[in-house]
């Protein structure tokens, strides 16, 4: 049985047990602890000779289960982030390297960045990286203000089909 918690939009499902039982208490607990873009799966064992529960036993036993877990997990703060293609000459490369190790050291939250694939080719360094979205307009400008516009910082281009 299971629920998860998006920005928008919430859901659960009983998978069996008796309708409102499992997946509801389950919500109700995520709910309770105000979370967002949260799942919780419980999955209850139940021994062949074991006692029935009935719904108000099912209904403490799911949302017990499930308050323990969202109570003792972790929490993470999700920093939404967008993917760019960084493009200059080579004779930029120094000012552009310099720029995105500053970015790299930032806290998480102030705009920072990760490098993914890197590619040198005669006359130019093309990094792809992965930038906070609240900080891309920023570091847009910043590449741009630090090459003199010879370096270009955009969103990586949509991989389109030939027609046949």
């Amino acid at each position: 049985c299971w629920a998860w918690v998006g920005a928008d939009t919430a859901r659960s499902s009983d998978d069996g047990e008796p309708s409102g039982t499992a997946g509801r208490p389950i919500l109700n607990a995520i709910e309770g602890e105000e979370l967002k873009n949260v799942a919780v799966v419980v999955t209850r064992y139940k021994a062949k000779d074991a006692p029935m529960l009935g719904a108000g036993g099912l209904l403490r036993a799911y949302g017990s289960a499930a308050r323990l877990v969202v109570v003792a997990a972790p929490r993470r703060d999700v920093v939404p982030v967008s993917e760019l293609t960084l493009r200059c000459p080579l004779s930029e490369l120094g000012n552009v390297q310099r720029l995105v190790s500053k970015w790299e050291r930032m806290p998480e939250g102030a705009g920072t960045l990760t490098r993914a694939e890197e590619t040198y080719t005669e006359d130019a360094y093309v990094l792809g990286l992965v930038v906070e979205s609240a900080a891309v307009d920023r570091f847009v400008a910043e590449v741009t203000e630090s090459s003199n516009g010879m370096a270009v910082a955009e969103p990586p281009e949509a991989e389109t089909e030939e027609e046949s």
